[in-house]
């Protein structure tokens, strides 16, 4: 059970880096918010801000209204 987290960030990479190949600016922003999530939930609050913040340049790249706002919650 311990190495959950590590699993659910290695698939967000991995995720990512796809996203990332395919120059998906709308895909990296949602996984840039995921990568967020998960760094809040374990209470690196740092690392959370700092992918919210690279999400956030993404998803105004992309014009995304939604991942916009998903990025600034």
């Amino acid at each position: 059970a311990s190495n959950k987290p590590d699993k659910a960030y290695n698939n967000f990479k991995a995720s990512l880096d796809i996203r990332t190949s395919l120059n998906d600016k709308t895909g990296m922003a949602r996984c840039y918010n995921d990568i967020a999530a998960f760094y809040l939930g374990q209470k690196n609050y740092q690392k959370a801000a700092d992918n919210a913040r690279v999400a956030l340049t993404q998803a105004r790249s992309a014009q995304s209204r939604e991942d916009i706002r998903r990025s600034l919650e």
